[in-house]
């Protein structure tokens, strides 16, 4: 998508197409997407197993319900090892799936709260938006075939809200570039505007916009910082620190009531388990935990209670692994 806007802005400056395209496109694409696409393939094989393999679509087939695009149909035999895992995919993956796809009606109101919560990612303050706005317009008035440039960028998130029921704010990366480009252009055009003859109006607006925003993004920094600090979270790392004082490695099973909320997850790993200091790992029953001792009996095992906040030492299997 952003070759083709390169190309529409490349004609919009001359006529020769064929030219253009091989001077102009192809040698800078190249540069830029060839150690891309050979880094993707590198890290889709050694993730999957294939270079051709993306972890996301691996994972969609292990463990989702719900397909990746509307054109998929749901796989409703999915079959799960831990309670947990199955709640998030049946009743939050799954559900958000249904609300877009049960009704015309329900699609546009998801549709709205994606558009919604991209705003409020990419556009706040929403004074923001005067800055986009006119370096919106001034690159469209600059250059016509930059208009269907800057269009064709905008379309992406309505093409991906057509396409896939998902929507996540680090989703439309991509445009990060476009978006910098149109505030700091717009910023530029508003301070030479004028008002009464006064020479440094825009100026000031512009000051006042980058204050705004400033203060914005100071408020939000401090909101993230306490979300980062919350008790759920401070209990991990308390937790980890409490284990890596004792030195050795060590086995964390982690217990949770039936009414654990499926988001806040504790069992998080390196991609190298075996090699990890701590491993965490979900509570399966004793026979499967059984099996889970057996594997790490060379690491100190521990049982963490999340609704008694409690942990204690569990026998380790003897003799090597």
């Amino acid at each position: 998508m952003f070759l083709v806007a390169l190309l529409l802005i490349a004609m919009g400056r001359r006529g020769n197409i064929t030219r253009l395209w091989r001077d102009r496109v192809i040698h800078a694409a190249a540069a830029v997407l060839l150690p891309a696409f050979a880094f993707i393939g590198y890290y889709n094989w050694r993730v999957t197993g294939s270079a051709m393999q993306f972890p996301y679509m691996l994972h969609q087939r292990q463990y989702m319900i719900a397909p990746l695009t509307f054109l998929g149909k749901p796989n409703l035999d999915q079959q799960y090892r831990h309670e947990l895992i199955q709640r998030f995919h049946r009743d939050d993956e799954y559900a958000e799936y249904l609300r877009q796809t049960h009704s015309f009606g329900g699609f546009v109101r998801v549709a709205g709260e994606k558009i919604a919560l991209l705003a409020s990612a990419y556009v706040m303050p929403w004074t923001l938006g005067i800055a986009l706005l006119a370096g919106a317009a001034a690159v469209v008035h600059r250059c016509r075939a930059a208009r269907w440039a800057v269009l064709l960028c905008l379309v992406l998130p309505v093409l991906h809200m057509l396409l896939t029921p998902w929507m996540r704010i680090q989703y439309m990366a991509p445009a990060a570039g476009l978006f910098f480009a149109l505030a700091t252009l717009g910023l530029w055009r508003l301070s030479f505007l004028r008002w009464r003859g006064n020479s440094h109006a825009g100026m000031a607006i512009v000051i006042i916009l980058v204050a705004i925003q400033l203060i914005g993004g100071l408020i939000w920094g401090i909101g993230y910082a306490r979300v980062g600090h919350a008790p759920f979270g401070r209990t991990r790392a308390m937790i980890i620190n409490q284990l890596q004082s004792r030195g050795g490695k060590h086995l964390l099973i982690v217990r949770y009531p039936p009414d654990h909320p499926t988001t806040a997850e504790l069992v998080y790993n390196a991609a190298d388990i075996d090699a990890s200091p701590i491993v965490f790992a979900r509570d399966m029953g004793p026979q499967r935990n059984a099996e889970l001792l057996a594997y790490f009996r060379d690491r100190r095992a521990w049982l963490l209670d999340v609704r008694e906040q409690k942990i204690t030492e569990l026998a380790a299997a003897a003799g090597p692994r």
